[in-house]
């Protein structure tokens, strides 16, 4: 059974940077049918509302480009993330200079692709592949560390 094509979104509390990196993505070869913008969606949960997913998606959120330049996130961002996190929405996060947000984009995607690939057609008795990367270092287990180790010490 083939899974069905997974199209990548880009949400932001930003409308003009969640567009401007669309149209980057596309600008470098992807297709304009599977990137989508999700800034109204971002607009809705950042006024109370909450969203339906869309299925088939997978989300890049990308802050502010005025944001804090030490890695701190902000209440929009957190907002955003919270959401995502609660309805277990798949999704990466972008950090660092706008400038660099259309080829790190565009690297997760097909790092993506290529897990879910490796998912789908690999060795059945192997975990899933793909784990996104934290958003402060870019180490795709950081954040898996950290609510293990959190989870751990509750039950300690």
């Amino acid at each position: 059974m083939t899974a069905a094509a997974e199209r990548l979104a880009v949400i932001g509390p930003d409308p003009a940077a969640c567009a401007r990196l669309r149209q980057a993505l596309i600008d470098g070869k992807a297709d304009q049918h599977d990137v989508l913008d999700a800034s109204p969606l971002a607009q809705a949960i950042l006024a109370g509302h909450a969203p339906d997913w869309p299925a088939g998606v997978f989300f890049v959120l990308i802050g502010p480009i005025d944001g804090p330049l030490d890695g701190r996130a902000t209440p929009a961002d957190s907002a955003l993330r919270s959401a995502m996190f609660r309805a277990g929405v798949e999704h990466a996060v972008l950090s660092g200079p706008a400038a660099g947000h259309a080829d790190a984009a565009g690297a997760t995607w097909r790092a993506r692709r290529a897990a879910r690939s490796l998912d789908e057609h690999g060795d059945r008795g192997q975990r899933p592949v793909w784990r996104h990367a934290c958003g402060r270092c870019g180490d795709g287990a950081c954040e898996a560390r950290l609510f293990e180790t959190l989870r751990a010490g509750r039950h300690a």
